[in-house]
């Protein structure tokens, strides 16, 4: 009968003196801990892009924002009035002040621009072409408004 005999290699079992030796010098160099750079007060939060918190700085998407501020600074008191001068933001508006009013981003049709108030889609499915009637939306008791291009608007419909 034949006995094999194979050379043992010295390996890095979690018994092995030299694991044991690595993990105490691992555990005795403190972690890197990064804090979150604080935003600067322009530096806006959005949810609307990703449906996460983010930075739009941080964003690479096609995204603007209109704050309080901005909104006061224009003195406009229709939200159809205030996006007049977004770029990227067509407005028709079928006659005078109070009229249908749609909106159309970046050639899409009105049908295809999405609105929501809140979270809540409030397209109107009996108005032309199942858009939004932006004339009677005022300006008065909005906030902030995002305006989001491109294709990850799909995650709105």
């Amino acid at each position: 009968m034949r006995t094999f005999i194979f050379p043992t290699i010295p390996t890095f079992g979690p018994n092995s003196v030299l694991s044991r030796g690595l993990l105490a010098a691992l555990t005795l160099f403190p972690a890197a801990a990064h804090a979150e750079e604080a935003g600067s007060p322009g530096d806006d939060i959005i949810v609307t892009a990703t449906r996460s918190d983010q930075r739009l700085s941080d964003s690479g998407k096609s995204i603007a924002v209109i704050d309080v501020t901005q909104i006061q600074q224009r003195q406009t008191v229709s939200v159809a009035d205030l996006l007049r001068t977004t770029p990227g933001v067509t407005l028709v508006r079928n006659g005078g002040p109070g009229t249908f009013t749609s909106i159309f981003i970046r050639g899409a049709q009105s049908e295809q621009t999405v609105a929501l108030i809140d979270g809540v889609k409030i397209n109107d499915p009996s108005s032309p072409a199942g858009g939004f009637n932006f004339a009677d939306l005022l300006t008065d008791t909005i906030e902030r408004i995002e305006i989001l291009r491109g294709p990850q608007s799909v995650l709105w419909g």
